[in-house]
């Protein structure tokens, strides 16, 4: 097939290299540069629930401080995983964040990892990530976990976890920014901070953020509210708590069919138009607050508890590509119209305990979450499996020459036809605890398990013209094991890592209609992951190396048969819930932080990961296929990052980061693979000597205005692709006093 690479990314690793053999390289051992790598001294707390400094936690980590993703033209969620090696992403037919897929070491699918806010769980209804409803404006860093996290947070971290830590109070600060660019990208946000004199600290914040988008319906306008505070109420006891409400209005773009080779078809009005029916939206508010406490029972012994509540709605207008209303000989790319009006409400609690002495670091804890969801579900479309009707669900038929619906005239042709009333209700608490010890004064053992129950009610109350209606309940537990050990050697900490990770699979909501779904029982996926690293570094912490080998195995992911049941009973569902499926990935990652002077810094990582199926056997509208052996689509199996900053003068700062994502699968036989782009980005901020309160900052994205795809197959053949973002300038001025 054909690949967007556009100009040659020998061309950008040349300049990037020149730039960096233009710093001053003969003042690498000036000691002016001490404060700086004192800098490169990362802590961390999402690994271990405890404070500790990366370099010293036997697990894959990497930390992105929010300042710089904004540097690098941070826009959507998932641009926050950009240069952490052993991950890569695709952005799927909403364009943006609506319908991310971001794979870690190989993970498919969208519910491979866990987020967090705060060390606390945030997981969506589908038990995915909810990228879009992290509020960005107040986040400090992400700490982003590689392996298993599911010993100490329970369902959800099965390849890893991502933990979004909001700003902290940290003295009196007000801020002010203004941020314009490119199609019509405005950002604006103020922040205030107090550290009053009794001890306590607030901190509000509101971020408004406007952009029209580079593709039709790819805009979107966003608000959100921030207030915490700080509360020391002894000596001992210190109490968090904040409100969070945000609310958004996203249009929805579309993807672009491909040919059977995975050639881009020509469409009218181009990559940036919209191809579709309606207009595609996805309008939420969301409200979430926090309250935690942090209490001192002694020298060795601490408490922490945390409860979050969240209550968000939710209205959506969707096109979902259809495969089988696809017919490139008259011009016809195939949709279905989907809506949605969704509202959920989730308590999440947790508590520990950490208790610390000579040899032993313990933390033990439980947690708790409780959240429901209810929505109406409607259809758009030619529907009726009728010959009137053409035996279609919900077809709607786009001339993708002339980007005309022509069925929507037909008789059958419904718009927002009710087909679902639902409410589901998800429980699922935890207990936990693990135990670093200190064998010896340079070799560290951790051992820890985890025990979690979970429940799903589902009730789908008679729609009129529909069958989807019944109740239907499951449970299932898991049991989540952890073991590591590190050697702090002369070299460096090696260490070894097995941890267990699972996810209740339970899937869509849609999958326990019992009317087309039967489940007979439900079972947890697992992954077993192996771990071999490396972490090291100069004695004066200037240049850092990390380097981790992994293996994974998970069991028993999910998949949808033909009912067996449904054969000679036409009353049974027509589908099956079965497990059974077995999937490994294995592959290496590599990344280096190393301060050339105490005004220039490179950061290099790189990845390769090689997955496969062991067991994958499916059976599509009653063919079996038997894909075992294959590779996974999507799974970019090289990535490479370089950045570099230089502080020119005291008054400008540059930078430049290139990035590299090699080819993927795109249909599950692996007969097309493909989507290899690279991208350059620069920067500069500039901090006027005649008014030190003020910072300009400039970005180009895509500098050199790559052309490049996502893509997005089905078993045999590619389906649709989604053009990445087109060059794009922005500027942006910041007031601090």
């Amino acid at each position: 097939m054909k690949h967007y690479i556009g100009k040659s990314a020998v061309l950008r690793g040349l300049g990037l290299t020149m730039l960096i053999l233009a710093s001053p390289l003969s003042v690498l051992a000036s000691d002016t540069a001490e404060n700086e790598s004192e800098k490169m001294e990362t802590m961390t707390v999402t690994a271990t629930r405890t404070e500790k400094n990366r370099q010293d936690v036997p697990v894959s980590i990497s930390v992105q401080e929010m300042e710089a993703l904004l540097e690098q033209g941070f826009t959507y969620g998932t641009d926050e995983f950009r240069g952490v090696p052993g991950i890569s992403f695709r952005r799927g037919e909403g364009g943006g964040d609506v319908f991310p897929f971001v794979s870690f070491r190989g993970s498919s699918g969208t519910d491979g990892y866990l987020a967090l806010i705060d060390g606390v769980p945030y997981v969506g209804v589908f038990e995915e990530a909810p990228l879009d409803q992290i509020p960005y404006g107040v986040v400090e860093r992400v700490e982003v976990v590689k392996g298993p996290g599911s010993t100490l947070y329970g369902r959800g971290a099965v390849y890893g976890l991502a933990n979004y830590i909001l700003r902290r109070v940290e003295g009196d600060e007000n801020k002010l920014s203004l941020t314009g660019g490119s199609n019509g990208y405005v950002k604006g946000q103020g922040s205030l901070t107090r550290r009053l004199d009794s001890g306590v600290g607030v901190l509000l914040d509101a971020t408004i953020d406007e952009y029209d988008g580079w593709r039709e319906r790819g805009g979107y306008s966003k608000l959100n509210l921030f207030g915490k505070i700080e509360m020391p109420i002894s000596d001992r006891t210190d109490i968090t708590a904040y409100l969070n409400y945000y609310e958004s209005d996203k249009g929805i773009t579309n993807g672009i069919p491909l040919d059977n080779e995975g050639n881009l078809l020509p469409v009218a009005g181009g990559r940036t138009a919209f191809l579709g029916f309606g207009t595609p939206k996805d309008d939420q508010q969301l409200w979430f607050g926090t309250l935690k406490i942090d209490h001192s029972l002694n020298a060795n012994l601490a408490l922490s508890a945390s409860l979050q509540l969240r209550h968000s709605e939710r209205d959506n207008n969707l096109n979902f590509y259809d495969a089988f209303g696809f017919a490139p000989d008259r011009n016809v790319y195939a949709v279905n119209g989907f809506r949605s009006e969704k509202e959920q409400d989730a308590a999440v609690f947790d508590g520990s305990l950490h208790w610390q002495s000579e040899r032993h670091n313990v933390v033990a804890g439980m947690s708790f979450d409780h959240a429901t969801s209810s929505a109406l579900d409607m259809w758009s479309g030619q529907h009726g499996f009728t010959a009137e009707c053409g035996f279609n669900f919900f077809l709607i038929e786009v001339d993708y020459a002339t980007g005309q619906v022509i069925n929507r005239d037909h008789p059958c042709f419904v718009v927002d036809l009710p087909f679902s009333d639902n409410e589901v209700e998800n429980t699922a608490w935890g207990i936990f605890v693990q135990d670093e010890i200190s064998l010896t004064n340079t070799l560290t053992a951790t051992l820890g398990i985890r025990y979690d129950a979970f429940k799903r009610d589902a009730e789908f109350d008679p729609v009129a013209g529909s069958s989807a209606s019944g109740d239907l309940s499951g449970d299932t537990d898991a049991i989540s094991p952890r073991f590591a050990l590190a050697w702090d050697s002369a070299i460096g900490n090696l260490y070894f890592s097995y941890g267990r990770g699972f996810n209740s699979n339970f899937g869509p909501i849609f999958e326990w209609n019992p009317a087309n779904y039967a489940r007979p029982e439900n079972k947890p996926t697992t992954i077993d992951s192996y771990e071999i690293g490396l972490k090291t570094a100069t004695e004066d912490n200037r240049l850092q190396l990390e380097v981790a080998i992994f293996q994974t195995v998970q069991k028993d992911r999910r998949s949808t048969i033909p009912n067996p049941a449904a054969e000679d009973d036409f009353s049974q569902p027509s589908n099956l819930i079965s497990y059974g499926q077995r999937y490994e990935s294995r592959g290496f990652e590599f990344s280096l932080a190393y301060l050339l002077t105490q005004d220039a810094r490179l950061a290099v990582s790189a990845s390769y990961i090689d997955p496969e199926w062991d067991e994958y056997i499916i059976n599509s509208w009653g063919t079996v296929i038997d894909l075992s052996g294959t590779t996974p689509v999507g799974v970019a199996q090289n990535t490479y990052y370089l950045s570099y900053d230089h502080r020119l003068a005291p008054w400008i700062e540059l930078r430049a980061v290139y990035e590299y994502y090699g080819d993927y699968q795109i249909t599950q036989d692996n007969r097309v693979d493909g989507g290899q782009y690279d991208l350059l980005t620069l920067g500069a901020s500039i901090y006027p000597v005649w008014w030190p309160d003020i910072t300009f900052k400039l970005t180009a994205l895509n500098a050199l205005d790559e052309e490049y795809y996502f893509y997005f197959g089905d078993q045999t053949a590619p389906t649709y692709a989604t053009p990445g973002p087109e060059r794009e300038l922005r500027a942006s001025v910041e007031y601090k006093w």
